[in-house]
C-alpha cells in the first residue's frame, strides 16, 4: 500500500465511489452492488407501477420527499411507509426488480387466460444438510419468484438478470435436494 492510500485511510477520506455491479466482500460472503428498480403490480389489471411513478402520483407530498429523502432518513422513512400503506390499501404485489415484476405481469395474464393454474409468489424452499450425528440442519433458504402448474406440469421459476456465485451454489442444493429443475427467466 504507497504512503498515499495509508494516509487517505488514517485520515477517514471517503474510498472511490464502486462502479455498478462491483463485488464487495464482506468476510467471505460475496455480495454484488447491483441496484434494481423496485415496482409494484396490481394483480386484478396485471399492470406494471415502478416505484418513481407510484410516488409522483399517489404519494401526498410524494416529489417533495423523494428529494428530501436522498438526504433526510426521515423523509425516506416516511416516503416508504405512504408507498406500502397504498400498495396495502390497494392490493399491490412488491416485486424486487422491474423484471419480475413485467413477468409477473405475463403469468397472472397467462393464469386469467387459463394456460396456467395454482400460481403462486415468493415460495421458500428450505436448503438442508446431514451432519455426521444424523441431524438434519437448515442452512438457509431458497425463495422461487414463481410456481405454477402448466399442463399438469409443475413449474418453479426465478427471474435473473445476473447468475451471481451464491445463486448458483443454491441453485444446485435446490436442484439436489429437492429433483427438480428451475426455470430461469434471463432479461
Amino acid at each position: 500500500m504507497t504512503a498515499w492510500r495509508a494516509d487517505r485511510r488514517a485520515f477517514g477520506a471517503a474510498r472511490r465511489p464502486r462502479r455498478r455491479g462491483a463485488v464487495v466482500r464482506s468476510g467471505h460472503l460475496i455480495a454484488h452492488n447491483i441496484r434494481a428498480t423496485r415496482c409494484y403490480v396490481d394483480p386484478v389489471r396485471a399492470l406494471l407501477y415502478t416505484r418513481d411513478a407510484l410516488i409522483t402520483t399517489v404519494v401526498p407530498n410524494g416529489p417533495e420527499l423523494a428529494r428530501l429523502s436522498a438526504a433526510d432518513a426521515t423523509a425516506k422513512r416516511r416516503l416508504s411507509a405512504a408507498l406500502r400503506a397504498y400498495a396495502t390499501a390497494h392490493g399491490l404485489l412488491f416485486c424486487a426488480s422491474e423484471h419480475e415484476g413485467r413477468r409477473l405481469c405475463h403469468l397472472l395474464t397467462e393464469q386469467h387466460q387459463g394456460r396456467i393454474t395454482d400460481l403462486r409468489r415468493q415460495v421458500r424452499y428450505p436448503l438442508e444438510v446431514i451432519a455426521s450425528s444424523g441431524e438434519v440442519i437448515v442452512i438457509g433458504d431458497w425463495i422461487a419468484d414463481a410456481v405454477y402448474v402448466r399442463a399438469g406440469v409443475t413449474v418453479v421459476e426465478d427471474t435473473k438478470g445476473q447468475r451471481l456465485e451464491l445463486y448458483r451454489w443454491k441453485q444446485k442444493h435446490v436442484e439436489a435436494q429437492y429433483g427438480f429443475r428451475i426455470h430461469e427467466v434471463r432479461s
